[in-house]
């Protein structure tokens, strides 16, 4: 019989512990990344605005490299 662990007096193998901190894991993975109902509702309720959100990347990245030459 392989060793195991004393927990509350009782004899617990390695493998239940190792099942037992999987599933508990993934429980709180589970339950602490789910959205309430009233979000999911809020969000598909509003419109997307993609021409305000439109980032010029080649713009900021020059502007950066600008600054970070004119610094040295």
């Amino acid at each position: 019989m392989s060793p195991a662990y004393k927990i509350l007096g009782m004899s617990v193998q390695p493998h239940v512990l190792a099942i037992g901190t999987l599933l508990a894991t993934g429980a709180g993975v589970y339950l602490g990344t789910g959205k309430n109902e009233d979000q999911n509702k809020a969000e598909s309720k509003e419109p997307v605005k993609q021409g305000e959100s439109e980032v010029d990347v080649e713009k900021l990245l020059n502007q950066f490299l600008e600054s970070e030459t004119e610094k040295k």
